[in-house]
C-alpha cells in the first residue's frame, strides 16, 4: 500500500491494485485472528464459550466478505485487461481515474452491503450460560434469522462468491486467447522493414501473457478449494462445523488447507509485482534500500 501510494493514485491500474491491497490486508487480519480462535490453548479455557461468537462473526462473516471484495477486484483488473485488448486506443477514455475509483468504492459498499443483514439475524449479544452460571457474549438469533439467511444465501454465495470465482476465470481465458490471436497476426502481417517493431510488440505481449497466466493460475489454485468446499457444505448438510457428526472433523481440515491458500494468495501479489513490475520494483528498492542489490554493490 506504502508502495502504490508513493507512486501516486493517478493511473487507473494503481487505483485497482491499491484497492486490491486494501482488501488482502483486512481478509489476513481476520484470518489473523481466526488462527488464535482455533488454537487449542484458547479452545480449552474457560472463554470457549464465547469462541463460537467471535469465529463466526470475525473470521466467517466479515473475513468472507473481504475475501468477496476481493474476488470481485480481481474480476474488475481483468475485466479491465479484456478492454485494453479489444479496444487499445478507447480505454483509457472509457476508464478514467474517477470512474475506476467510483468502481472500487462501489464493489466495496455492494458487497458490505449484501452481508449487513447477517449481523441483524445473527446479531453478538449477551447470554446466559446456565453449566458456567454466568452471562456471556453469544450468538443471539433473530426469530426470522432464518428468511433473512436464504434471502441473503443468494447474493452474498451464488452471486458473489461462485459468480466472482467464474468472472475471473472467462476474463482470464478470454484475455490470453485474444492476446494471443493478436499477437499472431502481428507477426504475420510485419514485414522485415519492421521487424524490430515486431521483436519489441512480441516480446511485450509474451510478458504480459505470462502474468495473467501467472496470476490466473495462483488464483484458482488458493481459491478452487473454497469454492469446492463451499459447494459441498451445500449440498452435504453433515459437512459443517456446528453439529458433531463423522464429517465435521473433515470440514475443519478442509477449510483450513483453504484458509491457508487463502493467506497465501493474499500475501503473494507483492512478489508478483516485484518481479514482473519493473516500476513498482524501483519505487520498492528506493523505499527498502536494503534491497536495491545493485547500488549496494557500487
Amino acid at each position: 500500500m506504502i508502495i502504490f501510494l508513493k507512486q501516486g493514485l493517478k493511473d487507473s491500474v494503481n487505483i485497482s491494485l491499491f484497492s486490491l491491497t486494501i482488501a488482502d490486508l483486512l481478509s489476513l487480519v481476520m484470518l489473523g485472528l481466526l488462527t488464535v480462535w482455533y488454537n487449542p490453548y484458547y479452545y480449552s479455557s474457560d472463554v470457549c464459550t464465547v469462541y463460537e461468537t467471535f469465529r463466526y462473526i470475525v473470521g466467517g462473516v466479515v473475513r468472507v466478505t473481504f475475501d468477496r471484495v476481493r474476488g470481485w477486484i480481481t474480476v474488475f483488473i481483468t475485466f479491465e485487461r479484456c478492454l485494453c485488448i479489444a479496444m487499445p486506443l478507447r480505454v483509457k477514455a472509457v476508464l478514467t481515474n474517477k470512474r475506476v475509483a467510483a468502481t472500487m468504492t462501489l464493489i466495496f459498499l455492494l458487497v458490505i452491503a449484501g452481508t449487513l443483514p447477517v449481523f441483524y439475524s445473527n446479531r453478538p449479544a449477551l447470554r446466559f450460560y446456565p453449566k458456567l452460571n454466568r452471562t456471556l457474549f453469544g450468538i443471539y438469533y433473530s426469530w426470522d434469522s432464518d428468511l433473512v439467511d436464504n434471502i441473503t444465501f443468494m447474493f452474498n454465495i451464488v452471486i458473489s462468491t461462485f459468480g466472482s470465482f467464474i468472472a475471473v476465470i472467462a476474463c482470464t481465458v478470454v484475455m490470453v486467447t485474444e492476446l494471443n490471436k493478436k499477437t499472431k497476426w502481428r507477426q504475420k502481417s510485419a514485414t522485415s522493414k519492421f521487424n524490430s517493431g515486431k521483436s519489441k510488440i512480441s516480446n511485450k505481449d509474451v510478458k504480459v501473457v505470462k502474468m495473467v497466466k501467472l496470476l490466473s493460475m495462483v488464483y484458482i489454485v488458493c481459491a478452487g478449494p473454497t469454492f469446492v468446499n463451499t459447494l459441498w457444505s451445500i449440498f452435504d448438510s453433515e459437512f459443517s462445523p456446528f453439529d458433531v457428526n463423522r464429517r465435521q472433523n473433515l470440514f475443519l481440515v478442509f477449510f483450513m488447507f483453504s484458509f491457508l491458500l487463502e493467506s497465501f494468495n493474499s500475501s503473494l501479489s507483492i512478489f508478483v509485482y516485484y518481479f514482473m513490475s519493473s516500476r513498482f520494483r524501483q519505487t520498492f528498492q528506493n523505499f527498502v534500500p536494503f534491497f536495491n542489490f545493485r547500488e549496494i554493490q557500487e
